[in-house]
């Protein structure tokens, strides 16, 4: 619902020259799109450790067989074995993806 709200006001203002990315066909010093574009960012920042949490969950069943033990009460080794390599393999994937973008262009 939030990306609906955010997406059609961009494409019903600028149509055919719409970017993908919507925020950036405002310019950088509206202050109204300043606040929009940290609400975002604050959703992406507020999402990504949600999509942490069920692969932490599928991870510890598929390694320990522990179907019912809560994530608080995970050993912090066996929380960081799981969760460290989820962000490096996240961050690496992300990182080539935009090289990738990036010499393209």
């Amino acid at each position: 619902a939030l990306c609906l709200l955010m997406a059609l006001p961009g494409y019903l203002t600028f149509r055919a020259k719409t970017d993908a990315n919507l925020l950036n066909n405002y310019p950088n010093d509206d202050s109204v799109m300043t606040f929009v574009r940290a609400l975002y960012a604050l959703t992406m920042v507020l999402t990504y450790p949600m999509c942490f949490n069920v692969c932490r969950s599928v991870l510890n069943v598929v390694f320990y067989g522990t179907a019912a033990e809560s994530q608080i009460t995970m050993p912090l080794r066996r929380h960081l074995l799981l969760t460290l390599p989820l962000f490096f393999v996240a961050l690496f994937l992300a990182l080539i993806v935009k090289i990738n973008v990036v010499q393209r262009k």
